[in-house]
């Protein structure tokens, strides 16, 4: 179903081309995506592998409240719970991404933060689930892994594509 959601975003959002360069009035070859939206940059503020999050979440959060309820299920299998993290959400949001429980370790989810797809105020984040490949020993274990990253406030929509990648051992 998420995955569906990310394709939909993708096309109604980015259309079909895939325009690397924006062209201002004059016709010059500038990258003016940049400047739309300050800064995509983002910044990891928790992250773990034991979480409350039973299904595949991704999440933009816009207050404090829904960062409590949030983070109160990231810990819920914890012994001990960190404080809540002090946010400025007059001028931050916080993403999470939670990748559902897994049958054994070595699974990982992230942020790709190299390259956010920005277009007008609207910004792509792809999310990399990593899972363990055959030859890998892993914990066996139900896991749960999530990380919350906190990036300044978009102004438009702002979605989630998943990637999923296969890590091989050696």
């Amino acid at each position: 179903m998420i995955r569906y959601f990310a394709i939909l975003f993708l096309v109604a959002f980015f259309g079909c081309k895939n325009a690397e360069k924006n062209t201002t009035n004059n016709d010059s070859n500038v990258d003016v995506s940049a400047n739309i939206i300050p800064s995509t940059e983002i910044v990891e503020i928790a992250q773990g592998q034991n979480s409350g999050f039973t299904k595949q979440t991704f999440e933009v959060i816009y207050t404090k409240e829904q960062f409590a309820q949030y983070w109160d299920t990231a810990y819920k299998n914890y012994l001990e719970k960190p404080p809540l993290p002090k946010i400025d959400f007059e001028n931050e949001n916080v993403l999470l991404v939670a990748a559902g429980t897994k049958n054994t370790g070595g699974y990982t989810i992230y942020i790709n933060s190299d390259k956010p797809n920005v277009k007008g105020q609207s910004i792509l984040f792809t999310v990399i689930l990593e899972k363990p490949g055959k030859n890998c020993i892993v914990t066996e274990a139900l896991t749960s892994p999530f990380r919350f990253y906190s990036i300044q406030k978009v102004p438009g929509p702002v979605g989630f594509a998943l990637q999923e990648i296969t890590k091989e051992c050696k």
